[in-house]
Protein backbone atom coordinates (compact mmCIF):
# COMPACT_ATOMS: atom_id res chain seq x y z
CA UNK A 1 0.00 0.00 0.00
CA UNK A 2 0.88 3.72 -0.97
CA UNK A 3 0.07 7.00 -1.16
CA UNK A 4 -0.35 6.45 -4.74
CA UNK A 5 -2.94 3.88 -4.06
CA UNK A 6 -4.97 5.95 -1.38
CA UNK A 7 -4.88 9.15 -3.84
CA UNK A 8 -6.67 6.99 -6.26
CA UNK A 9 -8.91 4.83 -3.82
CA UNK A 10 -9.99 8.13 -2.57
CA UNK A 11 -10.87 10.22 -5.72
CA UNK A 12 -12.61 7.31 -7.32
CA UNK A 13 -14.29 7.14 -3.69
CA UNK A 14 -15.19 10.84 -3.43
CA UNK A 15 -16.31 10.87 -7.53
CA UNK A 16 -17.83 7.44 -7.95
CA UNK A 17 -16.64 7.54 -11.24
CA UNK A 18 -12.99 6.36 -12.47
CA UNK A 19 -13.47 8.67 -15.75
CA UNK A 20 -13.67 12.05 -13.00
CA UNK A 21 -11.14 10.31 -10.64
CA UNK A 22 -8.24 10.40 -13.26
CA UNK A 23 -8.70 13.79 -14.39
CA UNK A 24 -8.99 15.32 -10.57
CA UNK A 25 -5.56 13.83 -10.34
CA UNK A 26 -3.90 13.38 -13.34
CA UNK A 27 -3.24 10.15 -14.39
CA UNK A 28 -4.74 8.26 -16.81
CA UNK A 29 -8.10 6.10 -15.94
CA UNK A 30 -5.95 2.91 -16.73
CA UNK A 31 -3.39 3.64 -14.09
CA UNK A 32 -6.03 4.54 -11.88
CA UNK A 33 -8.22 1.36 -12.26
CA UNK A 34 -4.23 -0.42 -11.83
CA UNK A 35 -3.90 1.15 -8.61
CA UNK A 36 -6.99 0.58 -7.46
CA UNK A 37 -6.71 -3.42 -8.25
CA UNK A 38 -3.10 -3.12 -6.87
CA UNK A 39 -5.20 -2.39 -3.59
CA UNK A 40 -7.84 -4.43 -3.79
CA UNK A 41 -5.46 -7.01 -3.41
CA UNK A 42 -2.89 -6.46 -1.12
CA UNK A 43 -6.39 -5.66 1.15
CA UNK A 44 -8.15 -9.19 0.35
CA UNK A 45 -11.31 -7.28 -0.29
CA UNK A 46 -13.49 -5.78 -2.76
CA UNK A 47 -13.57 -2.09 -2.41
CA UNK A 48 -16.75 -1.32 -5.32
CA UNK A 49 -18.91 -2.39 -6.82
CA UNK A 50 -18.65 -1.66 -10.89
CA UNK A 51 -20.92 -1.91 -13.44
CA UNK A 52 -21.20 -0.45 -17.36
CA UNK A 53 -22.94 2.54 -15.87
CA UNK A 54 -22.34 2.57 -11.62
CA UNK A 55 -19.52 2.69 -9.27
CA UNK A 56 -20.20 2.61 -5.47
CA UNK A 57 -18.53 1.38 -2.82
CA UNK A 58 -18.72 -1.57 -1.07
CA UNK A 59 -19.22 -2.21 2.75
CA UNK A 60 -15.58 -2.80 3.60
CA UNK A 61 -14.86 0.35 0.78
CA UNK A 62 -16.91 2.80 2.38
CA UNK A 63 -14.79 1.41 5.52
CA UNK A 64 -11.67 1.63 3.83
CA UNK A 65 -12.89 5.86 2.94
CA UNK A 66 -12.30 7.10 6.24
CA UNK A 67 -9.36 4.86 7.31
CA UNK A 68 -7.34 6.15 3.98
CA UNK A 69 -7.93 9.89 4.59
CA UNK A 70 -6.77 9.66 8.10
CA UNK A 71 -3.91 8.09 6.63
CA UNK A 72 -3.20 10.39 4.28
CA UNK A 73 -3.78 13.40 6.91
CA UNK A 74 -1.53 11.52 9.14
CA UNK A 75 1.22 11.36 7.26
CA UNK A 76 0.70 14.96 5.94
CA UNK A 77 0.61 16.00 10.01
CA UNK A 78 4.42 13.89 10.06
CA UNK A 79 5.80 15.42 7.01
CA UNK A 80 4.87 19.09 8.49
CA UNK A 81 6.36 18.05 12.03
CA UNK A 82 9.74 16.56 11.17
CA UNK A 83 9.76 19.85 8.65
CA UNK A 84 9.20 22.27 11.64
CA UNK A 85 11.52 19.86 13.82
CA UNK A 86 14.16 20.46 11.05
CA UNK A 87 13.81 24.17 11.64
CA UNK A 88 13.68 24.48 15.35
CA UNK A 89 10.01 25.59 15.15
CA UNK A 90 9.04 22.53 17.20
CA UNK A 91 11.14 20.35 18.97
CA UNK A 92 12.68 20.40 23.04
CA UNK A 93 15.29 22.90 24.67
CA UNK A 94 16.56 21.89 28.01
CA UNK A 95 17.54 25.72 29.83
CA UNK A 96 19.56 26.18 32.71
CA UNK A 97 20.48 29.53 34.56
CA UNK A 98 22.05 30.67 37.51
CA UNK A 99 20.21 31.12 40.62
CA UNK A 100 18.41 34.33 41.18
CA UNK A 101 18.81 35.74 37.74
CA UNK A 102 15.40 34.91 37.24
CA UNK A 103 15.01 37.90 39.24
CA UNK A 104 16.05 40.07 36.06
CA UNK A 105 14.57 40.56 32.19
CA UNK A 106 15.67 37.17 32.31
CA UNK A 107 11.88 35.88 32.37
CA UNK A 108 10.95 38.43 29.39
CA UNK A 109 13.65 36.98 26.95
CA UNK A 110 11.87 33.19 27.52
CA UNK A 111 8.73 34.32 27.55
CA UNK A 112 9.03 36.29 23.92
CA UNK A 113 10.88 33.37 22.68
CA UNK A 114 7.88 30.77 24.00
CA UNK A 115 5.40 33.27 22.39
CA UNK A 116 7.31 33.18 19.46
CA UNK A 117 7.94 29.50 19.46
CA UNK A 118 5.42 28.01 21.00
CA UNK A 119 5.55 24.31 19.11
CA UNK A 120 9.07 23.91 21.37
CA UNK A 121 8.76 22.26 25.09
CA UNK A 122 11.22 23.91 27.86
CA UNK A 123 12.69 22.50 30.48
CA UNK A 124 14.44 24.13 33.01
CA UNK A 125 17.29 23.96 35.57
CA UNK A 126 18.14 26.61 38.07
CA UNK A 127 21.62 26.18 39.35
CA UNK A 128 24.59 27.90 41.10
CA UNK A 129 27.47 28.57 38.58
CA UNK A 130 29.58 24.91 38.82
CA UNK A 131 26.51 22.62 38.23
CA UNK A 132 25.44 24.74 35.18
CA UNK A 133 28.84 24.34 34.04
CA UNK A 134 28.90 20.42 34.58
CA UNK A 135 25.36 20.04 33.35
CA UNK A 136 26.17 21.62 30.32
CA UNK A 137 29.72 19.36 29.54
CA UNK A 138 27.74 16.55 30.29
CA UNK A 139 24.98 17.46 27.56
CA UNK A 140 22.24 17.43 30.29
CA UNK A 141 21.02 21.13 29.19
CA UNK A 142 21.25 22.45 26.12
CA UNK A 143 22.11 26.10 27.10
CA UNK A 144 22.71 28.12 30.03
CA UNK A 145 22.73 31.89 31.52
CA UNK A 146 25.63 32.23 33.97
CA UNK A 147 28.42 34.70 35.24
CA UNK A 148 31.34 34.94 32.73
CA UNK A 149 34.19 33.22 34.00
CA UNK A 150 37.18 31.44 32.58
CA UNK A 151 34.55 29.89 30.03
CA UNK A 152 36.61 30.94 27.21
CA UNK A 153 39.21 28.48 28.34
CA UNK A 154 36.73 25.59 27.61
CA UNK A 155 37.89 24.54 23.81
CA UNK A 156 34.26 22.59 23.10
CA UNK A 157 31.71 25.53 24.32
CA UNK A 158 31.35 29.20 23.04
CA UNK A 159 29.41 32.12 24.71
CA UNK A 160 27.90 35.18 24.02
CA UNK A 161 26.73 38.49 26.64
CA UNK A 162 23.60 38.99 27.40
CA UNK A 163 23.80 41.86 30.02
CA UNK A 164 26.22 42.84 32.47
CA UNK A 165 25.20 43.94 36.01
CA UNK A 166 26.68 45.86 38.72
CA UNK A 167 28.29 44.36 41.73
CA UNK A 168 27.33 45.31 45.48
CA UNK A 169 28.62 44.32 48.71
CA UNK A 170 26.02 42.64 51.14
CA UNK A 171 26.08 43.25 54.24
CA UNK A 172 24.41 42.99 57.63
CA UNK A 173 22.59 46.11 59.30
CA UNK A 174 25.28 46.18 62.26
CA UNK A 175 28.25 46.04 60.41
CA UNK A 176 30.54 48.77 60.41
CA UNK A 177 30.28 50.11 57.22
CA UNK A 178 26.47 50.07 56.78
CA UNK A 179 25.84 53.45 56.45
CA UNK A 180 28.54 53.91 53.67
CA UNK A 181 27.15 54.96 50.34
CA UNK A 182 29.66 52.91 48.41
CA UNK A 183 32.92 50.72 49.54
CA UNK A 184 35.60 49.01 47.95
CA UNK A 185 36.06 45.37 47.93
CA UNK A 186 39.36 45.77 49.80
CA UNK A 187 37.43 47.21 52.77
CA UNK A 188 35.78 43.68 53.59
CA UNK A 189 39.25 42.16 54.21
CA UNK A 190 39.09 41.61 57.82
CA UNK A 191 35.30 39.78 57.27
CA UNK A 192 34.77 36.23 56.21
CA UNK A 193 33.73 35.81 52.71
CA UNK A 194 30.07 33.86 51.82
CA UNK A 195 30.71 32.48 48.51
CA UNK A 196 27.80 31.81 46.42
CA UNK A 197 28.93 28.24 45.29
CA UNK A 198 28.72 24.91 46.81
CA UNK A 199 32.04 24.16 48.48
CA UNK A 200 35.39 25.66 48.97
CA UNK A 201 37.13 23.69 47.10
CA UNK A 202 39.91 24.74 44.64
CA UNK A 203 38.32 24.77 41.33
CA UNK A 204 38.51 26.69 38.26
CA UNK A 205 34.83 28.88 39.22
CA UNK A 206 36.08 29.38 42.82
CA UNK A 207 39.87 30.45 41.97
CA UNK A 208 37.94 32.97 39.81
CA UNK A 209 36.26 34.38 42.72
CA UNK A 210 38.60 34.55 44.63
CA UNK A 211 41.08 36.09 41.87
CA UNK A 212 38.70 39.09 42.40
CA UNK A 213 39.37 39.48 45.59
CA UNK A 214 42.93 39.14 44.81
CA UNK A 215 42.83 41.69 42.05
CA UNK A 216 41.03 44.43 45.07
CA UNK A 217 44.08 44.04 47.29
CA UNK A 218 43.77 41.04 49.24
CA UNK A 219 42.49 36.99 49.44
CA UNK A 220 40.33 36.09 52.39
CA UNK A 221 41.37 33.85 55.34
CA UNK A 222 38.01 33.12 56.06
CA UNK A 223 35.50 31.49 53.21
CA UNK A 224 32.24 30.37 53.61
CA UNK A 225 30.42 28.26 50.84
CA UNK A 226 26.82 27.62 50.23
CA UNK A 227 24.76 27.52 46.85
CA UNK A 228 21.56 28.59 47.88
CA UNK A 229 20.88 32.32 47.13
CA UNK A 230 18.56 33.27 50.07
CA UNK A 231 20.84 30.67 52.79
CA UNK A 232 23.78 33.37 51.66
CA UNK A 233 21.56 36.48 52.41
CA UNK A 234 20.57 35.54 55.55
CA UNK A 235 24.00 34.15 56.59
CA UNK A 236 25.19 37.93 55.94
CA UNK A 237 21.87 39.01 58.05
CA UNK A 238 22.86 36.82 61.08
CA UNK A 239 26.22 38.63 60.37
CA UNK A 240 28.49 35.22 59.51
CA UNK A 241 30.30 37.43 56.83
CA UNK A 242 29.94 39.42 53.79
CA UNK A 243 28.86 38.62 50.02
CA UNK A 244 29.30 40.41 46.81
CA UNK A 245 26.54 39.90 44.45
CA UNK A 246 25.13 41.10 41.02
CA UNK A 247 21.91 43.07 41.52
CA UNK A 248 19.48 41.11 39.95
CA UNK A 249 20.34 38.60 42.38
CA UNK A 250 19.65 41.41 45.55
CA UNK A 251 16.82 43.17 43.46
CA UNK A 252 13.76 41.61 45.47
CA UNK A 253 15.98 42.08 49.01
CA UNK A 254 17.03 45.35 48.85
CA UNK A 255 13.98 46.95 51.45
CA UNK A 256 14.72 43.71 53.50
CA UNK A 257 15.71 44.91 57.12
CA UNK A 258 18.09 42.79 58.20
CA UNK A 259 20.21 42.96 54.51
CA UNK A 260 22.21 46.66 53.40
CA UNK A 261 23.61 46.48 50.03
CA UNK A 262 26.06 49.08 49.12
CA UNK A 263 27.33 49.66 45.84
CA UNK A 264 31.29 48.62 45.06
CA UNK A 265 33.71 51.21 44.14
CA UNK A 266 35.99 50.54 41.02
CA UNK A 267 34.76 47.06 39.72
CA UNK A 268 33.72 45.59 37.16
CA UNK A 269 30.24 44.53 35.91
CA UNK A 270 29.24 40.99 36.18
CA UNK A 271 28.26 40.20 32.61
CA UNK A 272 26.00 37.10 31.58
CA UNK A 273 26.60 35.10 29.33
CA UNK A 274 24.44 32.43 27.13
CA UNK A 275 27.07 29.63 26.82
CA UNK A 276 26.27 26.53 24.43
CA UNK A 277 28.27 23.52 23.09
CA UNK A 278 29.68 24.01 19.71
CA UNK A 279 28.51 20.34 18.77
CA UNK A 280 25.36 21.07 19.89
CA UNK A 281 22.92 20.46 16.70
CA UNK A 282 19.57 21.17 18.33
CA UNK A 283 17.93 23.38 16.00
CA UNK A 284 15.52 24.83 18.66
CA UNK A 285 18.93 25.91 20.22
CA UNK A 286 19.53 28.18 17.20
CA UNK A 287 16.40 29.62 17.44
CA UNK A 288 17.13 31.16 21.29
CA UNK A 289 21.01 32.30 20.08
CA UNK A 290 19.22 34.02 17.31
CA UNK A 291 17.01 36.28 19.65
CA UNK A 292 20.25 37.84 21.15
CA UNK A 293 21.66 38.77 18.02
Amino acid sequence: MNTRQLECFIAVAENLSFTKASEKIFISQTAVTQQIQKLELQLNVKLFERTNRNVKLTTAGATFLHEAKAILEREKDAITKTQLAANGFTGNLRIGWIKGYEMSNFVEYIRNFHSKFPNISLSFSRQNMGVLHSMLENDELDIIFTIRFNIEHYENITFKTIDSFSLYAVLAPFHPFAHKLSIKRIDLKNDPVILAEKSKEDTDLNRFIINQYDAAGFIPENILATDDLETILFMVAVGMGTAVLPSYAISQFGSWDHLVTIPLEDEHPAEIIAAWRKNNTNPSLNKLIEMFK
